[in-house]
């Protein structure tokens, strides 16, 4: 800025804002003008505050108050988001269950029941492979070069 001088000081102070807002820090952080220099003064009393929340994360629902304690709604919204990985590894992961097109319904209920099948055998192959500490990817590709003879 001390090299243009007919820049706006004013407006370098509200991009700094629209930065500081868009980034969340505006809760401990001011800018402040100092001439033709924007300074940001940080809060460390609000910045503590705001640390306190760090790895912290809120769930919002909208179910009436004492129907379910938070230790239950824990549990469902982590059981949640098993189903959700459940469906991207049948969609997108080892089992690609994609739509086919097939004339009759018993035979998309089969293609159906055996995928679920199939995303057994991964959660099983993934939980006994934790005390490994390997996926079932590098599993499957260690298990790939293994040939009888």
């Amino acid at each position: 800025m001390q090299t243009h001088p007919r820049a706006a000081p004013a407006t370098s102070l509200r991009q700094a804002e629209k930065w500081l807002h868009t980034y969340h820090l505006d809760r401990f952080v001011s800018p402040r003008l100092d001439g033709r220099e924007v300074r940001l003064q940080v809060d460390e009393e609000s910045k503590a505050r705001v640390e306190l929340l760090d790895g912290c994360y809120v769930l919002e629902t909208n179910l009436p108050v004492g129907e379910m304690d938070a230790a239950q709604l824990d549990t469902r919204y982590r059981s949640l988001s098993a189903v959700e990985r459940d469906f991207r590894t049948e969609k997108t992961g080892f089992l690609e269950f994609r739509p086919i097109f097939l004339r009759k319904a018993r035979r998309t209920c089969g293609h159906a029941v055996v995928t679920m099948l199939a995303l057994k055998v991964v959660r099983e192959l993934d939980r006994q492979l934790v005390p490994a500490q390997i996926t079932v990817q590098d599993a499957l590709d260690r298990l790939s070069a293994v040939r009888s003879a």
